[in-house]
């Protein structure tokens, strides 16, 4: 609003009314960033303002990726579209979970996100490394959220694990049998992890944290070692590729085609196959890959992953599309008659819109197969990718 009052932007109508409805216009007024770390301000306000900072670039109307929700600070509760609701980019083997699961951080995605490292990590751009002081915040944040429900006992099992753990083993202790055994009883599901990884946080330096973190973070379970990868020493940490990367060292690299199929069908932080169909196994959101091999070369098919909105089939590219009610959705354009119009989301799910609810609608530039996708992979499981869409003829 301050950019148009100043004349750097002409905002037509539409978005006018857009801004009216989301509660720009009006409620910005009204809410401030805060300080993310002043204990005086309220927690919801510094929550707040941190996704809003941190998040809320992507996480918008128009931001591009997949997900739906909005962190701007002026979304209401209901904008967010995250408190007690499912994921859809993934749960990462946590049961019971949602984006945001009240009074509950350890069944939040949001959580979990902000947590690790590795693929599927938050913020997607521009961060190597966790923030403890904003995971804490969020956690809090959380926390504090009216419960939707009394898990009965559960805190209780978990906190006598906990003590079992801390009296079994010494600062000095080398890993035992014993002692593994009672480290994996929380490496058994990702909820037991990260209460693993909040014990080793809340202990702080240790030999006997570097020991635990040392033996979670080769666990072979990518959702539980992304966790602990954080407290190792940096020259102990996965080598990633980051957000540039060397594209004639990656095409020089010998691929195992084996290893890429395992990454592009059993690895679930990939989720290649959610919108790629490789005979009758995956999604249609993306293109069918059955014989990709056979129709692009080795440079193509690196130039696809690394930049996918660089070329996109006509038949692929996403619309957006506003209802007169205010909603935004985007999603493939799957049928469009007099009466109606089809989208198919990044889920791979039909929405039906009537033809006369639809107040605006546009083809984007951004394909739904999200960027820089290759940042949290190595350049071998680059090559073994590569190897395997090679082999597709």
């Amino acid at each position: 609003e301050r950019f148009q009052q100043v004349g750097l932007v002409s905002l037509g109508d539409r978005w006018h009314d857009y801004l009216r409805r989301a509660g720009t216009a009006a409620d910005a007024r009204e809410r401030r960033l805060v300080d993310p770390h002043d204990s005086s301000a309220g927690i919801d306000a510094r929550a707040r303002s941190y996704m809003h900072v941190n998040c809320a670039h992507c996480h918008r109307f128009g931001g591009g990726g997949t997900a739906t929700i909005d962190l701007r600070l002026e979304a209401s509760t209901e904008e967010m579209q995250m408190i007690g609701v499912r994921p859809t980019q993934g749960t990462f083997r946590i049961a019971n979970a949602q984006i945001v699961t009240p009074g509950d951080p350890l069944s939040s995605v949001l959580y979990y996100r902000v947590s690790k490292l590795g693929k599927g990590r938050m913020p997607h751009i521009g961060s190597q490394l966790v923030d403890a002081d904003g995971m804490d915040l969020l956690e809090q944040w959380i926390r504090e959220m009216p419960a939707q429900s009394q898990r009965i006992g559960a805190d209780g099992d978990w906190t006598n694990r906990l003590k079992q753990l801390m009296l079994k083993l010494r600062p000095t202790d080398e890993p035992t049998p014993e002692n593994q055994e009672l480290v994996d009883n929380f490496l058994d599901s990702t909820t037991g992890a990260l209460r693993l990884m909040q014990a080793i946080d809340a202990g702080g330096p240790s030999p006997m944290a570097a020991q635990i973190a040392r033996y979670a973070a080769r666990n072979p379970q990518p959702e539980i070692r992304d966790l602990f990868e954080r407290f190792l020493p940096a020259d102990e940490r996965i080598e990633r590729l980051g957000s540039v990367i060397n594209p004639e060292q990656i095409l020089a690299a010998q691929g195992d085609s084996e290893a890429g199929k395992q990454l592009f069908f059993e690895v679930a932080t990939m989720d290649c196959k959610k919108c790629h169909r490789v005979g009758t196994v995956g999604g249609t959101v993306g293109p069918e890959l059955k014989d990709v091999g056979k129709r692009l070369t080795r440079r193509q098919l690196l130039e696809s992953i690394v930049e996918p909105s660089k070329t996109i089939d006509v038949k692929y590219v996403p619309y957006v599309v506003e209802t007169k009610q205010g909603r935004v959705l985007t999603g493939l354009l799957a049928e469009q008659t007099e009466s109606h119009l089809v989208l198919k989301d990044a889920n791979d799910k039909t929405l039906r819109i009537a033809a006369d609810d639809v107040e605006f609608m546009a083809p984007q530039r951004k394909s739904l197969m999200p960027e820089m996708l290759y940042r949290d992979m190595t350049a071998q499981q680059l090559a073994d990718l590569l190897a395997f869409l090679e082999s597709l003829r």
